[in-house]
This record gives structure tokens, C-alpha cells and sequence, in this order.
């Protein structure tokens, strides 16, 4: 997929996409522990982006590799990583850059429904340690809560979604986005053993103008511009200005501080041991 290769919109990613709550870290470790304890050697994040989720795991593996096929979104991970154990390199689900046998963990966050499962299922596979485990997760789409306008104001976002989104994309692109709406639950996991969860969440203290920015990051805003590249101001009059009268004046601050609910979901599977 070439939706995330421009320099505007890494920069744009890098700066809006959320991080993940700690206890889907941990959820994850605890899996990965049952068979295969600590300490950890290398854990590899396929389809990185900027690096949100390749940082999450810097304090639990002696190394941590972050793969994106953008050069864009591999640069301005770079440029940002300050954690000595963190690299970044170009790759992708059909070319995991690391050796044969020398990783204990493989994530993918809000990323596999760009994958071609069985080429990446092959890659894991060859490059995960006997007892390793592969982690698949992310958030579907947030609500916005704020008071007795959450319903309100989180309806709007669903409904923009639906009707820009994926009223303005090609069906190759709805039918793997729509992935997230349904967590996952059509995805098979490679080996017997594995598991889903999907009790998890977490929220984000954000204003109205940060919720504009993280709509930059879509791809499919970004394709639009490409498309429409006068219309600049197009998340202002089809979203901002009924988002601030959903809230309950349209007159409010920009900077008005709101939460952000984000759903997680968390998909675990575990490479069988050699023995």
C-alpha cells in the first residue's frame, strides 16, 4: 500500500497517532512469559509508522527493531528516536528485515489489515524463535466524550468516517479498513495456540484542534488532499464547525479540553516449541 509514503503525512502521524495503555504490554508479556521467560533478546514491529509502538516495548527487549515500508515513515522515526535500543529500517510484511530464528516477539499495531497474511504469517514464522509470540492489535474507531455530549459529538466522528471515509475509497481500501471496526474477527492466527482480547481501552485528555490533527493522519484524508489539494480547509467546514455545535457552542475555544476513548483489541499467537 503506498497510503502513509508521504513526507506531510509521517510528519502528521508522528505527531497525532496515540500511543497504547500499559496493560496491553502487559497482557502481552504475560503471554509471551508462559512459555518463554524473560529475559528478552528482540522484538520487531512490522508496519511501525513513526515508531509509537516500537517505543512501547523498548523497556522490556534488549533490542527493538520498528519496520515500515514508507521511507517517509522510517525517516521521521529517525529523526525523533531518542532510545538507544530502538532502530528503524525499511521493510514489510513480505520482508521482515532479521535473521532467521532470532526474534521473541512480532507486533503489529493498527496495521495488519494492509498485510498479505500469508506472506507475513511466512515471515513471522521464519523469523520467531521456537515459543516466540506474535501480537496483533489496535483501536477501533474513539469516541469523543465530553459530559452529555459524548454520544452526540462520537456519533459525528462515526458519521463522518462512514460517509468521507469510506464513501470516497475504492473497495480494496474499505474492505480492509472496515477490519478495525470488526477487531479483527475475521483474521486466523497462525499456530494452535492463541487467543484475543478485548476488554481493553484507554483515553486521551486532547482539545478540538488536536482532534483535527489526528484526522490529518488518516490516509484516507491525506488521498483527498492529493485529490482536492485547493480544498484545505475541508475538515473545518465538514467537520470542526458541526463538531464544536455538537459540543454545545459553536462559538467555544478551539483548545477546549476533551477525552479522547479509545477501544483497543489484542490478537496473541504462539510459535510451537522445536521439542
Amino acid at each position: 500500500m503506498n497510503l502513509f509514503r508521504g513526507s506531510n503525512h509521517a510528519a502528521s502521524y508522528s505527531k497525532f497517532r496515540p500511543s497504547y495503555p500499559a496493560e496491553l504490554l502487559k497482557t502481552i508479556l504475560d503471554f509471551l512469559g508462559e512459555k518463554h521467560p524473560p529475559p528478552y533478546r528482540h522484538a520487531v514491529d512490522v508496519g511501525c509508522g513513526t515508531g509509537q509502538s516500537t517505543q512501547y516495548l523498548a523497556g522490556s527487549f534488549q533490542q527493538v527493531t520498528g519496520a515500515d515500508v514508507s521511507e517517509a515513515q522510517i525517516e521521521e522515526a529517525n529523526k525523533n528516536e531518542k532510545i538507544s535500543n530502538v532502530t528503524y529500517k525499511v521493510g514489510m510484511d513480505s520482508s521482515i528485515p532479521c535473521d532467521d530464528n532470532s526474534v521473541d516477539l512480532v507486533t503489529a499495531a493498527q496495521a495488519a489489515h494492509w498485510f498479505d497474511f500469508d506472506k507475513f504469517y511466512a515471515e513471522v514464522d521464519r523469523i520467531l524463535r521456537p515459543n516466540g509470540c506474535l501480537a496483533i492489535y489496535g483501536y477501533t474507531v474513539p469516541s469523543i466524550v465530553y459530559g452529555d455530549k459524548t454520544e452526540a459529538a462520537s456519533q459525528l466522528l462515526a458519521e463522518f468516517r462512514r460517509k468521507f471515509i469510506l464513501g470516497h475509497e475504492g473497495s480494496d481500501y474499505v474492505k480492509r479498513i472496515t477490519k478495525i471496526d470488526t477487531r479483527y474477527k475475521d483474521v486466523e492466527m497462525p499456530y494452535p495456540s492463541s487467543t484475543r482480547v478485548d476488554s481493553l481501552h484507554f483515553e486521551l485528555p486532547v482539545t478540538v484542534d488536536w482532534i483535527i490533527g489526528y484526522l490529518t493522519s488518516w490516509s484516507s484524508y491525506q488521498t483527498y488532499l492529493k485529490k482536492n489539494p485547493t480544498d484545505l480547509d475541508f475538515l473545518t467546514r465538514q467537520f470542526k464547525d458541526k463538531l464544536l455545535t455538537a459540543l454545545g457552542d459553536p462559538e467555544m475555544g478551539s483548545n477546549t479540553p476533551v477525552t479522547m476513548r479509545y477501544p483497543v483489541f489484542l490478537l496473541m499467537s504462539r510459535k510451537p516449541d522445536e521439542g
